[in-house]
């Protein structure tokens, strides 16, 4: 995952309802360190930035 990828929340049991499912264009990812699962992801959601544990977001695939 890299600045400039669209992404969507990741589905589990725990997704957010209004989320799930949308779109979001991804501004910075944090890295900690490189053996730290720790990352954390900026995204851009409808005009407002939102942070995000790396494991809660998957890359968008279109499907058709």
């Amino acid at each position: 995952m890299k600045p400039g990828d669209l992404v969507r929340q990741a589905p589990n049991i725990f997704s957010d309802r209004d989320v799930a499912g949308k779109k979001m264009l991804v501004l910075k990812v944090n890295k900690w360190d490189a053996d730290n699962p720790n990352t954390t992801v900026v995204t851009l959601l409808e005009g407002k930035e939102r942070t995000w544990h790396y494991g809660e977001l998957e890359l968008w695939r279109e499907t058709r």
